[in-house]
């Protein structure tokens, strides 16, 4: 389920019948109190990848098997999936102001920056300039902030697996145009071949998280990812995956540990860092800000999303009865 804010979810599902699926979208423009269910003009054998651009308007890129082969495209709505239209993924040399950009489409380690204009679904593809290896971009910075990400100075090839070497993070101030890189010493991972986790509010006061040896580890920076200092907040955390997130009011939440299974960890930190108390797991370390606050997919792999004016309550949002 995706949010475009605090009213306007949606979600794809498949209507089967025997042999034959079709493809929909789900909408509610109230919260959840009424859903209104609308068909994907794509074949039941396509893979769609949903996002919102705006309140209303919709981006989903899809791949059909054809036969011969893929044919991969996009499609966009404006008017809360009533009706979609075919458009194509113009490339650009830095994301246009105000456009949204959209990474998670793509997966974790993208080549690409893709953002759409939220007034009418239009599409863009950025090539990233950043010379990181196995780069990560940041999906829970508000936009404002810049655009952040993670990755590694090299990579070395280890029984067939790539392992990264020089964690670094990197910031565009211009849409992707040109690219600021700070590596750090020590072989910090995020998990999963993530380098780091990079959160920030205000694109002043940045953080990035990471660990050594299963030791969770900590950077601050206060001028924007231009100098950084260690702080002292430090926990063990293992080998779980770290998620980190900045609200509002300043606070650190830093989760390790992405499903039930790894028995999540959660801590807080409102002294930029220095002290991390722990917490309950609740939704939160995640977050994607959403016009009027916050929203954060199934947490831990649920079916439904979680949403919060202000990152701290919770309320939970799951998916209507299906046919």
């Amino acid at each position: 389920m995706v949010a475009g804010d605090l009213d306007h979810f949606y979600f794809r599902w498949k209507n089967c019948r025997e042999d034959d699926c079709v493809l929909m979208v789900s909408g509610t423009a109230d919260r959840g109190a009424t859903w209104r269910s609308r068909e994907l003009p794509l074949s039941g054998n396509a893979l769609v990848a949903l996002a919102t651009a705006g309140q209303r308007t919709l981006i989903a890129s899809y791949q059909v098997d054809v036969g011969a082969g893929d044919r991969q495209g996009w499609l966009a709505s404006v008017d809360g999936g009533e009706r979609w239209r075919e458009v194509t993924a113009d490339a650009a040399v830095q994301v246009p102001d105000g456009w949204r950009v959209l990474n998670h489409m793509l997966g974790p380690r993208a080549d690409r920056i893709v953002a759409a204009d939220p007034a009418t679904g239009d599409v863009v593809q950025v090539a990233q300039t950043t010379g990181l290896a196995l780069p990560a971009l940041a999906e829970d910075v508000p936009p404002e902030a810049g655009i952040w990400g993670s990755g590694y100075t090299a990579v070395d090839t280890i029984d067939g697996r790539l392992v990264g070497r020089g964690s670094a993070i990197t910031v565009s101030r211009d849409g992707g145009r040109t690219w600021q890189r700070h590596v750090f010493a020590g072989s910090l991972t995020a998990g999963h071949d993530v380098a780091l986790d990079v959160a920030t509010w205000d694109g002043r006061t940045v953080y990035a998280v990471g660990s050594i040896d299963g030791t969770l580890v900590v950077h601050r920076s206060g001028d924007g990812g231009r100098t950084w200092q260690r702080t002292a907040g430090s926990a063990a955390v293992g080998d779980r995956q770290l998620r980190a997130f900045v609200r509002s009011d300043g606070t650190l939440v830093i989760q390790a540990g992405l499903v039930a299974d790894d028995r999540p960890l959660m801590f807080s930190s409102g002294d930029g860092g220095q002290r991390l108390s722990p917490m309950e797991p609740a939704p939160g370390a995640a977050a994607v800000p959403v016009p009027g606050g916050y929203a954060q997919g199934g947490w831990p792999h649920t079916p439904g999303t979680w949403w919060s004016a202000d990152g701290k309550t919770w309320s939970f949002l799951g998916a209507p009865d299906l046919p």
